[in-house]
């Protein structure tokens, strides 16, 4: 039994186990809540049946999952084997994500993928940090709106043209255009804007380059 955030951590460093699951949590919302961010291994909660589902400190401190007591031995199995499964998946996509992105900090172009949902809705689903020295403008404005780069930054006289190009793009067919952009501080350059289509069952993902 611990009775603080540092050594809980030290025992933890000492020990290294594969999962750790605390009860009492009612009792020590702040405790695990601050201990989450530096212990890198996935945290499983006991809790009584009837607060699972009304604990109001769970989404902040995201567990992997519960554990409700009394405890089921064959629940235990399963949650266990599936907390660590997931734990692993998520740590794999989190070193494959780092990786992408030290290789797209390499690259000086613009990089973007967005997906067309059935409707014809468009959502920025990756852009590159190098949006905002290219624009002048910051990445917030284009993740929250995909139409402020074609209603904004587009030069007006290129924006037909440019439409043309998402039209395509929008039924599956790669497509490639030149237009100008107008920066923030009022800059005009021209950009190649290069894009490949992904069909899916519902939707096209679009993966551009500028």
């Amino acid at each position: 039994v611990v009775c603080s955030n540092l050594e809980l951590v030290r025992l933890i460093s000492e020990t290294r186990p594969d999962l750790l699951i605390m009860g009492n949590i009612g009792d020590n919302a702040n405790l695990t809540g601050e201990l989450a961010p530096h212990v890198d291994i996935p945290i499983v909660y006991l809790l009584p049946a009837q607060t699972k589902n009304s604990w109001p400190s769970s989404k902040l401190i995201k567990p992997f999952d519960f554990l409700c007591t009394p405890l089921n031995e064959r629940e235990v199995h399963l949650v266990v084997e599936a907390t660590l499964y997931r734990f692993d998946v998520e740590k794999k996509l989190d070193k494959r994500e780092q990786r992408f992105d030290q290789i797209v900090s390499c690259i000086s172009d613009h990089i973007y993928v967005t997906q067309v949902n059935e409707d014809g809705q468009r959502v920025n689903l990756y852009l590159s940090p190098h949006v905002e020295p290219l624009t002048g403008y910051p990445l917030e404005n284009f993740m929250a709106d995909w139409a402020f780069w074609p209603s904004t930054v587009i030069h007006p006289a290129d924006r037909a043209s440019a439409a043309n190009q998402a039209n395509q793009l929008t039924q599956g067919q790669n497509h490639e255009t030149e237009y100008r952009i107008v920066r923030a501080d009022g800059q005009i350059i021209w950009v190649r804007d290069s894009g490949r289509t992904e069909r899916h069952p519902t939707s096209t993902v679009v993966y551009g380059v500028v």
